[in-house]
C-alpha cells in the first residue's frame, strides 16, 4: 500500500472551556513553533557539509560521488514541507495509462508470447515479467521481457513487434537506448549485446552478471556500468571489465545523472547510493536500510524504501525511485526529501487508467523499474504479470 497521509479529522461539538483550552494549546504551539524556527536558523549551513565540496575528479564526467546537488545535506526537520520542487515537478504531468500488457499470467519463468501477437496492438499483448522500458528521440518503446527472452519494440501506433528474440537473447533483465541503438544487459549470455540497425553483436562479456538488473552505456562507448548481483561492474574499452564496488545485498537498476553522478539502488539493501566512478566510494543518498520509516515529506534518508528497484535523475536536479514490495513510485528533490507520486502496493492492482497519476488511491503493482521518455513522460514497469505504464507530459 502506498503510505499513508494524515487527514485532519473535524471537530465535534465542544464546551465553551474546551474552546478556550483548545485556544491556550494553540497558542503554546505557535510559540514553540516560533522559537524552533528561529534556532534552525542558526544551524550550520548546509554549505558547509564536507560531502558538498569534495571534487574527486576522473572519466565521463561521472566521478563525484558527493555531487548530488546537496541531496540530503539539508538541516531541515523531518516532516517540514521543503520548497516548492516537487510542486513544480508534478505539475508536468497529467494522466496515467495502460500502454502495454494483459497480466493474464503472473507465474515466474513462463513465457507468454503468442506468434498472433506479433504486430499487433501492444495492450493486447501478454508481456512476461518485463524488467524495464526505456524511449527513443522518436516516441518508440522498448522493453525487456524478460521471461519470454526477448526485447520488444512498440511504436508510436501502439504497434508491438520482437526486435531480440529467443535463440538471440537471454534473459534480458536491463536496457539502455542511446539514438537508435539499444544496449541489452543479456543476463543469460553473460554480455552487454549492441544492437543496431537490425544487427545484434556482443559489446562485452560481463564475466560474472550474477541477476543483474541495471544498465547505462555512455553516448560514446567510452564507458559502461552494470549492477550485477552484489558487485557493480564497469566497462571500459581499455580496460575491460572491473569491479567498482561491493558490499551490496542484491542491486537493483542504476542510472547516471545530467550532472554525471552514478546512482545505484540496493534491492535488498532497501537503500540507494551515489558512487564514485573511480574509487567506488559509496555514499547513501535515500533509504534507511528497512522497509518502513518515514515517508512522504520526511528525509530520503530517514525513509524505509521496501526493496527499493527503479532511479531516474529528471533534469531538474531530482530523481525518481519505484519501490518492489511498497508499490510506489517516489519523487527525491534536491534537498533531499522524499514525496509520494504514484500509490501502489504489492497485490496485483491495476487501476486509474485516463486519470491524474496522483489521484488517491492504489494504481499499480511492484513496479520493477520508473525512467523517463526524451519527450518527459514517465514509463512505469509494473506487476508480475506484466503491465507498461505512463504518465503523460503536460
Amino acid at each position: 500500500m502506498g503510505a499513508s497521509r494524515d487527514v485532519e479529522g473535524q471537530d465535534g461539538p465542544h464546551h465553551h472551556s474546551q474552546v478556550a483550552v483548545h485556544e491556550v494549546r494553540k497558542a503554546l504551539l505557535i510559540v514553540v513553533f516560533a522559537i524552533g524556527c528561529s534556532g534552525a536558523q542558526m544551524e550550520e549551513s548546509p554549505a558547509n557539509n564536507v560531502n558538498n565540496v569534495v571534487d574527486m575528479g576522473g572519466d565521463s564526467g561521472a566521478n563525484n560521488v558527493n555531487n548530488v546537488n546537496n541531496l540530503n545535506n539539508s538541516n531541515n526537520a523531518n516532516n517540514v514541507e521543503p520548497g516548492p520542487g516537487y510542486s513544480e515537478f508534478a505539475a508536468q504531468f497529467g494522466t496515467i495509462t495502460t500502454v502495454a500488457g494483459t497480466a493474464q499470467i503472473e507465474d515466474k519463468g513462463v513465457n507468454g508470447w503468442q506468434s498472433s501477437m506479433e504486430g499487433g496492438a501492444a495492450t493486447a499483448a501478454e508481456l512476461s515479467r518485463p524488467h524495464i522500458t526505456l524511449a527513443d528521440a522518436d516516441g518508440n518503446l522498448y522493453i525487456a521481457d524478460k521471461d519470454a527472452n526477448a526485447v520488444r519494440k512498440v511504436d508510436t501506433d501502439g504497434v508491438i513487434t520482437t526486435i531480440a528474440g529467443p535463440g538471440e537473447v537471454s534473459a534480458p533483465n536491463g536496457l539502455w537506448v542511446v539514438g537508435h541503438t539499444i544496449y541489452i544487459l543479456d543476463l543469460g549470455n553473460d554480455r552487454v549485446a549492441k544492437l543496431e540497425n537490425d544487427n545484434l553483436t556482443t559489446l562485452f562479456a560481463i564475466g560474472g552478471a550474477g541477476n543483474g538488473r541495471g544498465l547505462w552505456v555512455s553516448d560514446d562507448e567510452s564507458v559502461a556500468y552494470v549492477s550485477a548481483g552484489t558487485v557493480l561492474k564497469k566497462w571500459t574499452p581499455s580496460a575491460g571489465v572491473t569491479t567498482l564496488a561491493t558490499g551490496f545485498v542484491s542491486l537493483g537498476n542504476l542510472h547516471v545523472s545530467p550532472e554525471g553522478v552514478l546512482g545505484v539502488t540496493d534491492r535488498s539493501g532497501h537503500t540507494v547510493y551515489a558512487v564514485d566512478t573511480d574509487n567506488g566510494e559509496k555514499r547513501v543518498i535515500a533509504g534507511n536500510g528497512t522497509e518502513s520509516g518515514g515517508g512522504d515529506r520526511f528525509k530520503a534518508t530517514d525513509t524505509g524504501l521496501h526493496e527499493v528497484r527503479g532511479i531516474w535523475f529528471e533534469p531538474s536536479g531530482g530523481y525518481l525511485l519505484c519501490t518492489h514490495k511498497g508499490g510506489d513510485v517516489w519523487y527525491v528533490d534536491v534537498d533531499g526529501f522524499i514525496h509520494l507520486m504514484i500509490e501502489g502496493d504489492d497485490n496485483d492492482t491495476h487501476a486509474g487508467d485516463g486519470g491524474r497519476f496522483d489521484a488517491p488511491g492504489d494504481k499499480i503493482s511492484e513496479p520493477r523499474a520508473v525512467t523517463m521518455s526524451p519527450d518527459g513522460e514517465i514509463l512505469i514497469t509494473e506487476h508480475d504479470g506484466g503491465y507498461i505504464r505512463v504518465v503523460s507530459a503536460r
